[in-house]
């Protein structure tokens, strides 16, 4: 499987999970294990070959509807 590939699969998943764990409204709810282990995932990548992180960072951007950017 091609490397960009296989961590903008794994950078998905991360951002999915979290998107999830963002709706979780009592913090005793939260599998920290599982917080963690997302953590290590995106840290793997960026560590490894940070232009794919940067990379996904920049096509999530692009997928951000208008309504939901920041002003700022």
């Amino acid at each position: 499987m091609n490397v960009v590939l296989k961590d903008q699969a794994l950078l998905n998943h991360v951002h999915q999970s979290l998107a999830v764990l963002a709706e979780v409204t009592d913090p005793r709810d939260l599998d920290a294990e599982a917080f963690y282990r997302l953590v290590l995932t995106a840290r793997g990548v960026a560590v490894a070959r940070p232009y794919n992180l940067a990379r996904f960072a920049e096509q999530q951007q692009d997928k951000t509807p208008v309504g939901e950017v920041c002003p700022g």
